[in-house]
């Protein structure tokens, strides 16, 4: 199954990745990732599709990746003890449509996906 723009657009359909994770796995999620300033802050990497930005839109750690923490972390410990555990990966596969290609917002992206190296 894929979930195409699985992520909230402009305050709406902010329930698109709960209904998308209820059919269970695998599945596959697509985020638009955009970088964005907002409120006179840096810029930062935000799950998006375009602006305006509101500084309300969520990162891709917080949005997709510690929201499925429980369940990766769950199975990665079962995988150690059960090898039946692996006919059920992948759990995710992840689609990123990233809106703007500027050197710091890939360095961004790089440095989140890092942070769950050991996921991938």
């Amino acid at each position: 199954m894929s979930s195409h723009n699985c992520y909230p657009y402009h305050g709406q359909w902010s329930d698109r990745i709960n209904q998308a994770l209820s059919t269970g796995s695998p599945i596959a999620i697509e985020l638009d990732l955009c970088w964005a300033a907002t409120g006179g802050q840096l810029h930062h990497s935000v799950v998006a599709h375009n602006g305006p930005f509101t500084g309300e839109e969520p990162s891709l750690s917080n949005y997709f990746f510690e929201r499925v923490r429980y369940t990766v972390e769950s199975s990665i410990k079962r995988s150690q003890s059960d090898s039946r555990e692996l006919s059920n990966w992948p759990l995710f596969i992840l689609d990123l449509d990233v809106k703007d290609n500027t050197p710091d917002h890939i360095r961004s992206i790089r440095d989140t996906l890092k942070e769950y190296e050991s996921w991938l």
